[in-house]
């Protein structure tokens, strides 16, 4: 069972409520002042480092959202291929695919060809990305070397 710890002051601070300002011990009373001013800093600071991280990631991140009947392009990060060379020398991206379903909205379903009948056919949307026809990068086809070090002959 975890325990999560919290300091005294916190259950009372998170409800809104200030401590007594009046005190019999004056060091009790600038005690619990400074708990707080150091207890609401540090939300803003929290606040401000969440907002700025939400700004970095938002920065970067693209929304993915392929239709159905759509070419991508595969990457072949994860495919367990037995080349005879290095692995830096292989394609990164293979392809194209047409997108045949949308599974959960972060992998899709893709019709793969009759030769990589051992690799399943649904593939994460960090795996995958759009192929673009108009030939300004133009990835390798299916490469026969490479499909038959993926079927190991």
């Amino acid at each position: 069972m975890a325990v999560t710890p919290e300091h005294p002051l916190s259950a009372s601070l998170e409800r809104g409520r200030t401590l007594p300002s009046k005190s019999k011990n004056p060091a009790s009373a600038a005690f619990a002042q400074h708990m707080q001013t150091t207890i609401a800093r540090a939300k803003t600071c929290m606040l401000n480092a969440q907002q700025r991280q939400k700004h970095y990631y938002d920065r970067r991140h693209v929304l993915s959202v392929f239709e159905v009947g759509a070419e991508v392009l595969l990457a072949t990060t994860n495919l367990h291929l037995r080349t005879t060379g290095t692995r830096k020398l292989i394609p990164r991206w293979v392809g194209p695919f047409k997108v045949l379903a949308c599974m959960g909205g972060t992998a899709y379903r893709l019709d793969l060809p009759d030769c990589m009948h051992q690799v399943h056919n649904v593939f994460h949307v960090s795996l995958i990305k759009p192929y673009r026809s108009d030939g300004r990068t133009q990835p390798p086809r299916l490469l026969t070397r490479l499909m038959t070090a993926l079927n190991g002959q």
